[in-house]
């Protein structure tokens, strides 16, 4: 139940722009990622400045600063990063060290004459073992000004620290942090891995009284693999002969190896930056995650026997290509493993290992005039390790035998069609996913992807994309719904022989829903032409406050009981209202006429229905 491509209306008039997509304007842009904001704990016991630099001409010349930890007790740490720029540029990709720890992975909007700003803020509470310490900083933001690119990005990193020991479960964060990475803080460079070139591997061995261990992966393509899902299989990149193809395919792997193992896989989200597909889709509403790009959690706590024995990590990207799995350049890769300590030793072993091969078909076919070409492919892959660990010593403390397994079952589907001899190009493409362990619960992911672009040079330069794309993440165990869906187009024609233009617009709609067990976050927006023109949000207590004016007074108690008790009730109940609100956006998203949802008749008639008895999810 995705959002529709808008259709065009008295909004979407073209506008005169400079350059590539920027909109002839002076005043300054706020560019903003849509997403719940951390938790805050109070007034914060401590605020200090990381860093404050502007990035020019920055490749190889990242700010490199001191970490200093706050010099009160603190529990949570939030970073906060501020950035304004103006001009021409291109959007970069900026890495965030604690020495040889990738902390943040992130990414810039691309500026306006008249100046952007835009600011997010990350909750690092997870990495307090290593906050806790001073380290050194390294941020890395290659950046390049010349007479064309003029955009400086001038940035301030702030940390804000808090005290509050009431929200902090025994256990919840690691007591150590390793990094998988290349370690070069002592040469004062950022120590992320580039794939194929480098080997992403490192050797470690864990005390046995390590008893949990889980990595987190930062992996994303850049250069030639910043598209990778509209890669074709190689053997079709040269279909065309006026339009160049990147291939290997357009499914990629993260793997993690163990002693040569492979013991966890998972297809990674389809990033789009803010320069991607169509610069004007991105302004002000950046794409999902472009700010704080996404990491993979993994548990490797079945893995431990191979740990305690001294094992070599490994982390590699895979297309499942015919061509030897190869992959283009180049994927930026770095991990992190967390390890919990307990009082006792352990030992154990594995006790199955079932990881199969990656299933990958594809078919396609070009068309008798070279003009049209049809490729599609589906990959898969399951696996599962299990293991029995004991802890403790019969004659003194008693021991502890537990079972701990870990499996994944991924997926991705990929349909392209390339017609007008390459020039335009529709991707459809799904990625989802099932992961299960003994410690992180059960997980699934759904990543849809709808990309429809166009171009062509005569008579004069024409671009244009409709782009539909989303994420859907679903963690049983900790109660965490998501879902977000970003709808839009967006068009650019150039100046012609008679001195007429260049013009473009676009527009763009996101719709955003969080939810940990009955708290919610919802929000809703819609730019057009670089403005914002609706924009409704909501924190904790919409469900509620939204079925108070809609239904009698029964079934808003029957909601009341159904929220404060049984929470796999409510959360079904959560996700039927998460129907509703899609089908709002669905129905208001070509309309000029700006209709709360609680106001909205459908929207009233959608939750009686679905609180009528409706159908279970």
């Amino acid at each position: 139940m995705w959002l529709q491509v808008p259709t065009r209306n008295h909004d979407d008039e073209p506008k005169k722009i400079i350059g590539d997509g920027i909109i002839e304007d002076n005043t300054r842009l706020e560019v903003f990622q849509v997403y719940k904001s951390p938790n805050t704990y109070g007034a914060p016991v401590f605020v200090s400045t990381i860093m404050e630099h502007t990035f020019a001409f920055s490749y190889g010349r990242p700010f490199v600063g001191t970490y200093k930890p706050a010099p009160v007790n603190f529990t949570h740490v939030q970073f906060t990063l501020s950035t304004t720029s103006e001009g021409r540029q291109f959007d970069r990709l900026a890495l965030v060290f604690i020495g040889d720890h990738e902390v943040w992975r992130t990414s810039t909007a691309e500026p306006t004459l008249g100046g952007i700003h835009f600011q997010y803020t990350k909750d690092m509470t997870q990495f307090v073992a290593l906050l806790q310490s001073e380290q050194q900083f390294i941020f890395e933001m290659g950046n390049l000004v010349d007479e064309t690119y003029t955009g400086k990005f001038a940035m301030t990193l702030t940390a804000q620290f808090y005290f509050a020991p009431e929200h902090v479960e025994n256990g919840s964060f690691a007591d150590t942090i390793i990094p998988v990475s290349a370690r070069r803080s002592s040469q004062l460079k950022s120590s992320h891995f580039s794939l194929p070139q480098d080997r992403a591997a490192v050797t470690l061995t864990l005390p046995r009284k390590v008893h949990r261990v889980t990595m987190l992966i930062s992996a994303s393509g850049n250069a030639a693999e910043e598209f990778w899902y509209t890669n074709v299989a190689s053997e079709f990149k040269n279909a065309f002969p006026d339009v160049s193809l990147d291939g290997y395919g357009p499914h990629r792997e993260l793997q993690v190896y163990v002693n040569g193992k492979l013991v966890a896989a998972t297809f990674p989200f389809p990033i789009i930056f803010t320069g991607g597909i169509a610069p004007g889709l991105w302004r002000p509403i950046v794409g999902i995650a472009a700010y704080d790009l996404p990491v993979y959690e993994i548990d490797l706590t079945a893995a431990l026997p191979l740990f305690w024995e001294g094992a070599e990590v490994e982390v590699k990207v895979e297309s499942g290509d015919v061509i030897h799995n190869a992959i283009g350049h180049d994927w930026i890769v770095s991990g992190n493993i967390f390890a919990w300590t307990g009082d006792a030793e352990g030992q154990g072993e594995i006790v199955e290992y079932a990881v199969e091969p990656l299933d990958i078909t594809t078919t396609g076919t070009l068309s008798s005039d070279g003009t049209q070409l049809n490729v599609s492919s589906v990959a898969t892959r399951k696996g599962l390790v299990r293991s029995v660990l004991r802890f403790g010593d019969n004659k003194q403390q008693g021991e502890s035998t537990q079972e701990y397994f870990s499996q994944f079952h991924i997926k991705s589907r990929n349909a392209q069609t390339y017609t007008k001899s390459g020039r335009r190009q529709r991707v459809l493409a799904e990625i989802s996913g099932m992961e299960r362990s003994t410690l992180l619960g059960d997980h699934e992911f759904s990543y849809p992807l709808d990309v429809d672009s166009f171009y062509e040079f005569s008579p004069v330069f024409k671009i244009s994309a409709e782009v539909s794309h989303g994420m859907i993440v679903d963690r049983k165990k900790s109660e965490l719904n998501l879902w977000t869906h970003q709808s839009g187009h967006s068009y650019y024609i150039g100046p012609d022989e008679h001195g007429n233009g260049p013009y473009g617009g676009g527009a763009t709609e996101q719709g955003y829903i969080e939810s940990t067990g009955v708290a919610q976050y919802w929000r809703t927006v819609r730019a057009v032409n670089g403005r914002v023109v609706r924009d409704l949000e909501v924190y904790d207590g919409l469900l509620q406050d939204v079925i108070d004016q809609q239904v009698n007074e029964t079934e808003a108690e029957e909601i009341d009981v159904l929220m404060q008790g049984n929470k796999v009730e409510a959360a079904r109940e959560n996700l039927m209202f998460f129907d509703c609100l899609q089908d709002y956006n669905e129905r208001v998203f070509a309309s000029t006429e700006h209709i709360k949802p609680q106001d909205d008749v459908e929207v009233k008639k959608c939750i009686k229905r679905m609180l009528g008895r409706g159908p279970a999810l």
